[in-house]
């Protein structure tokens, strides 16, 4: 009997949508510590450091103290974007959901952590089309490489919580974003689903679909478009989601664009397991869209401890037959009103996976933590 999917079942994180906006406050003489400085890095409103919740002990804060001596001071006003991380997936979760509350045109200097300098910023391709949909560009970004002290600082606390929680701000904020790039967009004018492939997406990301390759091309003969979001511009991307009645992918940060389009984007995702990242469940719910994420019947993983390092992936793994992923998948795309009905009639008692289930908690906590250290 031919593989299944079935529906994901189990969350790791929180879901918490929050309709106030977070926390902004104003800072005046800010000290900044930069990248260059390890451990120490962040800023600092007297001994405290504000941009995280590490505290510091007592060695630590009496490097920070002579830092500050030593530290020049610099006149202007601030907006904190935080650490510039290249990944697009962490920079959304993470940076940008600082910059909700900068104001729109505001000529403010974007202060962020990191060693970059603009051509390297450039090079990452979605920061620069995001800041000009605000209003601004790059030339607003600034870093020191050595400490100094800064005369004001606006340090909005982060709309969006990674595995936590969002703000309705952050859905603003997205909007605003992606709003200029839809004109002219025929939203779900096009009735032909499209596949978000990772089969472009270089090594070093969490998980790798060994065998995605097959599953292309039975997604293909059955009629469905497949795209490289790394062949795509973020605006192309976000026109995608908006005109595409169906999307259909992988887990992972590829999704998260639905945000930055129209709203109630209609999604199909495939997981490598019965635990689902509750990011995925936190822009589902910001942009309200009727998203269903499945796993595969046997699928098998490998895992690597040592993938960073080897600029490998995290986890390998395999669907035991493809193409009746992809039938399944397709069926759904094809009757979407329908799912509901069909994960049920198609549900099997839970015990029969309770020994996979097992392992993709296990193997999931393990990923968490390995992200996070």
């Amino acid at each position: 009997m031919p593989a299944g999917i079935r529906r994901c079942t189990e969350v790791e994180g929180a879901c918490a949508i929050h309709e106030a906006p977070p926390e902004i406050r104003v800072h005046a003489d800010l000290l900044y510590v930069p990248v260059e400085y390890g451990a120490l890095w962040g800023l600092y409103a007297g001994g405290v450091r504000i941009d995280r919740d590490d505290p510091l002990d007592a060695e630590a804060a009496r490097q920070v103290a002579d830092l500050r001596d030593a530290a020049p001071r610099i006149d202007g006003r601030f907006h904190y974007l935080g650490d510039v991380v290249e990944h697009f997936g962490h920079f959304v979760v993470g940076s940008l959901s600082r910059l909700w509350a900068l104001p729109a045109g505001a000529d403010t200097a974007l202060l962020y952590h990191g060693a970059q300098d603009r051509e390297r910023l450039r090079g990452l391709g979605f920061l620069e089309p995001m800041l000009g949909s605000l209003g601004g560009g790059l030339e607003a970004m600034r870093n020191f490489h050595t400490p100094v002290r800064l005369a004001e600082v606006t340090v909005a606390e982060r709309a969006f919580r990674e595995n936590r929680s969002a703000s309705r701000a952050y859905d603003g904020l997205c909007k605003a974003i992606g709003r200029p790039w839809l004109k002219g967009v025929a939203v779900d004018g096009d009735r032909r689903p499209a596949y978000l492939s990772k089969l472009k997406l270089p090594p070093g990301s969490l998980h790798k679909l060994e065998n995605e390759a097959a599953l292309v091309r039975e997604l293909e003969r059955r009629g469905v478009d497949i795209v490289f979001p790394e062949e795509l511009d973020l605006r192309a991307q976000v026109r995608l989601f908006a005109e595409r009645r169906h999307i259909l992918g992988v887990t992972g940060s590829a999704l998260h664009v639905s945000l930055f389009a129209a709203p109630e984007r209609r999604i199909l995702g495939l997981n490598w397991c019965r635990n689902l990242n509750s990011n995925l469940l936190l822009f589902d719910a910001l942009n309200g869209n009727r998203a269903h994420y499945y796993f595969a019947d046997g699928v098998t993983w490998v895992r690597n401890d040592a993938y960073a390092a080897e600029r490998d992936y995290f986890l390998r793994w395999s669907l035991p037959d493809p193409a009746s992923v992809a039938a399944a998948l397709v069926e759904r795309a094809a009757d979407f009103d329908g799912i509901a009905a069909r994960d049920a009639r198609e549900a099997v008692p839970r015990g029969l996976f309770a020994r996979s289930a097992h392992r993709a908690r296990a193997g999931m906590r393990r990923l968490l933590r390995l992200r996070s250290s």
